[in-house]
C-alpha cells in the first residue's frame, strides 16, 4: 500500500480525492446508464427491430413477387399452348374443308362427266334411230323403184327392219 501511496503522491493524486472522483465517477455512470444509455439502448433495440421487420416483409414481398411471377409464367405457357392448340384446330379444319372441296369438286366432275355420257349415248340413240328412219326411208324409196309397186308398205317396212338389224349386228 506504501508503493501505491508514493505514485499517487508523485503524480500528485490525493486518495480521498481520487476516490471521490471514483464514486462520482461511477455516480455519473450509473445516472448516464438509466437515463442516457438505457433510452440510447432502447431507441437502438427499437430500430433495429423496426430494421428486422422491414428485412422480414421485403422477403415476404420478394416470396410473394416469386410466387407471382410463377403463377404469371404458369398462365402464360397455358395461354401459349391455348394458342397453338387453336390454331393447330384451325389448320385442321381447314385442311377437312379443302378435302370436302376437293371431294365435292371430283364428285361435281363425275356427275356432270356421268351427264356427259349419259348425254352422248341418248343423243348416238337419237342419231342411230334417226339414221335408221332414214336408211328405211332412202331403201323404201329406192325399192318402190326397183319394184315399183310390187310390195306393200308393210312387206317393205319388214324388209328394211330386217336389213337395219342386220348392219347393227355386223357393227
Amino acid at each position: 500500500m506504501e508503493a501505491l501511496r508514493g505514485i499517487l503522491e508523485q503524480l500528485n493524486l490525493k486518495p480521498g480525492l481520487l476516490l471521490t472522483q471514483i464514486a462520482g465517477f461511477l455516480l455519473v455512470l450509473a445516472i448516464l446508464r438509466k437515463y442516457l444509455f438505457g433510452p440510447i439502448q432502447r431507441v437502438l433495440q427499437e430500430r433495429e427491430e423496426r430494421v428486422r421487420e422491414h428485412l422480414e416483409r421485403a422477403e415476404q414481398e420478394r416470396a410473394a413477387m416469386e410466387r407471382a411471377r410463377a403463377d404469371y409464367e404458369k398462365r402464360l405457357a397455358a395461354i401459349e399452348s391455348e394458342a397453338r392448340d387453336r390454331i393447330q384446330q384451325a389448320m385442321q379444319q381447314a385442311e377437312d374443308i379443302r378435302h370436302e372441296i376437293i371431294d365435292k369438286a371430283r364428285s361435281e366432275a363425275q356427275r356432270v362427266l356421268d351427264r356427259a355420257r349419259e348425254d352422248i349415248t341418248t343423243e348416238r340413240q337419237k342419231a342411230l334411230v334417226e339414221l335408221r328412219d332414214e336408211m328405211a326411208l332412202l331403201a323404201v324409196r329406192g325399192a318402190e323403184k326397183i319394184i315399183e309397186g310390187s310390195l306393200d308398205e308393210a312387206t317393205q317396212r319388214r324388209l328394211i327392219s330386217s336389213f337395219l338389224s342386220d348392219l347393227e349386228r355386223q357393227q
